[in-house]
């Protein structure tokens, strides 16, 4: 038996290890799409075991669509009775219009109210009232190993997992166009496959010259303009082809690996990766969880036992890593969007507001507190600096014992002060 088992896995190696033929795929996608087995976590049977909390989150959620063909491009949660949902910022459509779809299955037309692109974040208002705006939880973020869950309109959760990683920052990733080209004079060379160039339009032969309006005069002049933009921007870029002026708009991707890009391997990396999100990195802070998520699953709440959101989901960036905003950037993106009165609600922007004026202030209470600290340790500093000026024999060596531990004190109080 074992060595079947071993003769078996060595086969499975070389064709994971080698290039597959489309039979051999089609073979190898019927074995790697079998569903999850009973035990496993994606299983019906235990996703059930969650139903009695993502039930109820699940009035809390939308599904956002394209409002031609209804194709789901992201979630949305409802942060407020009246109509106001946070999804993923760069799932939206730049251009076409966008509709969402309730628990309910009523359907509205969507606007974009505010954008965040630091943390890729959107607030979006729909004309409905009476909704259930999700419940959030800000006291403490969950522990390594906590249980959460991906919730959406439906009566089971998405997807569950654990917290892997403590919030973390997600540092950038530069966009990428997808070219290769001639020197100074920007004439395209070559147009790689499943890039932001190739599904511009933009061709071999045709030359640059202008991109998000400057002109491309030198060798080094599209790298600094792509050093600035993430992954999901658009760049508008006029380029000459045929001795024709042409404009097109390319959405840039992630940069992938070299091997990504080949063909050694790629069955086996399409499976096991799926699609990641267009914009899954240069996150100040994230919460990283193992629940597998598909980009247009992003915008949808990020669930403890409680039924409490913890986050938003905002991206999918590999094949077990999810990020999620903390639920107090959230709500602090939310209580800054509109202006709405205190008073007229205890949830929702209300309670976000009066949420994110608790932590402003606790944070000016503890920036006072400490500037105070440091302003007596300065005097106690200068006194023990004159001190020393005067001080004879054993008194010297404690004056300065002491004038070194408030100088170390004083600047761990500057370092705090600086964050």
């Amino acid at each position: 038996m074992k060595i079947a088992l071993t003769s078996v896995a060595s086969i499975l190696f070389v064709f994971a290890t080698t290039t597959v033929d489309a039979q051999s795929e089609s073979w190898l996608s019927r074995l790697w799409n079998r569903g999850p087995g009973r035990y496993e976590r994606m299983h019906e049977s235990v996703l059930k075991a969650f139903r009695p909390v993502s039930e109820q989150v699940s009035h809390c959620t939308a599904e956002i669509r394209t409002s031609d063909d209804k194709a789901v491009i992201a979630l949305g949660t409802i942060v407020d009775a009246d109509g106001l949902i946070v999804t993923k910022s760069s799932q939206l459509p730049k251009e076409k219009s966008f509709e969402c779809r309730l628990k309910n299955g009523k359907e509205y037309a969507a606007e974009v109210l505010r954008r965040d692109t630091i943390h890729d974040l959107a607030l979006i208002k729909i004309a409905a009232t009476g909704l259930t705006p999700i419940e959030w939880n800000v006291d403490e973020s969950p522990a390594v190993g906590s249980w959460v869950m991906s919730c959406y309109t439906g009566d089971l959760p998405l997807a569950v997992g654990v917290v892997s990683v403590d919030s973390r920052k997600v540092g950038p990733n530069r966009a990428f166009l997808g070219i290769r080209h001639s020197g100074a004079n920007y004439k395209i060379d070559e147009v790689i496959a499943n890039s932001a160039a190739e599904a511009a339009g933009i061709k071999v032969g045709d030359q640059l010259k202008i991109v998000n309006g400057r002109a491309l005069d030198d060798p080094d002049d599209l790298t600094v303009v792509l050093s600035v933009l993430q992954p999901g921007a658009v760049a508008k870029i006029q380029l000459e082809r045929d001795g024709e002026s042409i404009l097109v708009e390319a959405t840039l991707k992630e940069r992938e690996p070299e091997r990504a890009r080949g063909r050694r391997g790629s069955f086996f990396s399409r499976r096991l990766e799926g699609d990641l999100s267009t914009r899954r990195t240069s996150f100040p802070t994230v919460l990283q969880h193992d629940t597998v998520l598909l980009p247009s699953f992003c915008g949808g709440p990020l669930i403890d036992l409680d039924g409490k959101a913890v986050g938003i989901n905002i991206a999918r960036a590999g094949r077990v890593n999810s990020y999620a905003v903390p639920a107090p950037t959230v709500l602090d993106f939310v209580a800054d969007s509109d202006p709405v009165d205190l008073a007229s609600t205890s949830t929702g922007l209300g309670a976000a507001r009066i949420g994110k004026l608790e932590r402003d202030l606790a944070g000016i209470t503890e920036t006072v507190t400490l500037m105070r600290r440091l302003i007596a340790l300065e005097d106690q500093i200068t006194r023990l600096e004159a001190e020393l000026v005067a001080a004879r024999g054993e008194e010297t060596e404690t004056i300065t014992r002491s004038l070194a531990e408030a100088r170390k004190t004083a600047e761990k109080v500057r370092t705090s002060l600086d964050r």
